[in-house]
């Protein structure tokens, strides 16, 4: 049956930064049916959830459907909702997988019950996928991977502008970071890299973004004796980051996995290939479905080893021809793969 309407109840949306809420909110902006967004705390416990989303389905249970993002404790909720009537799909993303997969016996028979009850299941990527479906043996797991609306041309004064204001010389090539600073996305690894690089290579490392480890990396910088080739411009606005993409020679972001966290999918890679910007990131949870390992970018081992990093790095701001190679590839497959359009609304 086609819902007569959407109910979103996730914890992680705009105008909160990061993947997921960027993620979900794509799929509400190109939804055919209209989509209520519920958010909820973080810390909310799920009958919290419940009762807030039971008010809002009320007298109108058959013909809505919840989009659950989240096991626990939305999930939780989602299932006992689900036994008056309440129909719900669920969407994975890495960490709550994680989590679920490696919690206590308990906590693992109602995760199963959840997503054996669910319509419909959800993954960011296949290693998300697979995650799912080794916990819950349920086969029908659908990989829907993050996608991105066209995004706007960067008008080369803009370009101009941004390294001005941040005393940028035109010669130097860019290396770009863009993520929360939080230990796990690895930008540590990043500026470890950048310090070993030749001297004779102008570059400058931009990191675009704020967290709890912002203090820690400025000053590992400082330690590394960089600190005159670093930029941390903090947060900023769509347009600015895209201006940061289409100014990047490289990007990069090389994450660590753990058994309770992981790199689901990472849509800053797909944003950086729009730009036609290849990307230097690791092998790590779902990352290999945004990036194919020496086509539109290069895949590097889980590792805190700064020479293989050193090497792609000088390799790609020392060869132009590749550079350019690699970002027409990485734009082409951008195009044909993750960029919304009327034929992929509902896939």
């Amino acid at each position: 049956m086609t819902p007569h309407s959407i109910i979103l109840c996730t914890s992680e949306y705009p105008p909160d930064h990061g993947g997921v809420g960027r993620y979900l909110a794509a799929l509400v902006q190109h939804s055919d049916i209209p989509v209520t967004v519920v958010r909820v705390e973080r810390t909310a416990r799920w009958f919290d959830v419940f009762r807030r989303v039971e008010r809002e389905t009320r007298g109108k249970r058959r013909a809505t459907t919840l989009w659950c993002s989240h096991i626990f404790p939305i999930g939780t909720a989602c299932w006992l909702l689900s036994w008056i009537g309440v129909r719900y799909e669920l969407y994975f993303h890495g960490m709550d997988i994680a989590i679920a997969s490696n919690a206590g016996a308990l906590r693992r028979w109602v995760a199963r019950r959840i997503i054996a009850r669910a319509t419909r299941v959800y993954a960011n990527s296949v290693y998300t996928a697979d995650l799912v479906s080794a916990l819950s043996k349920r086969s029908a797991v659908h990989v829907r991977h993050p996608r991105i609306s066209a995004l706007s041309q960067v008008q080369a004064s803009l370009i101009r502008t941004l390294r001005t204001q941040t005393n940028i010389n035109e010669a130097s090539q860019i290396v770009l970071v863009a993520c929360r600073l939080v230990e796990r996305k690895g930008v540590d690894r990043v500026i470890r890299a950048f310090a070993l690089l030749p001297a004779e290579l102008d570059a400058t490392l931009v990191i675009v973004g704020d967290g709890p480890q912002r203090a820690v990396w400025e000053e590992l910088s400082r330690t590394c004796g960089i600190t005159d080739r670093v930029r941390w411009v903090g947060s900023v606005s769509d347009a600015d980051l895209y201006t940061w993409y289409a100014a990047a020679a490289i990007f990069a972001l090389l994450p660590r996995a753990s058994s309770t966290d992981f790199e689901g999918f990472g849509i800053v890679y797909i944003e950086a290939g729009w730009y036609g910007v290849p990307v230097i990131a690791t092998r790590t949870g779902g990352i290999s479905d945004a990036v194919v390992d020496t086509e539109t970018g290069y895949l590097l081992p889980d590792t805190d080893d700064p020479e293989p990093v050193v090497r792609i790095m000088e390799q790609l701001l020392g060869d132009q021809q590749l550079r350019l190679r690699m970002g027409k590839r990485a734009q082409e497959r951008v195009q044909n793969l993750f960029v919304w359009n009327d034929k992929n609304n509902h896939s």
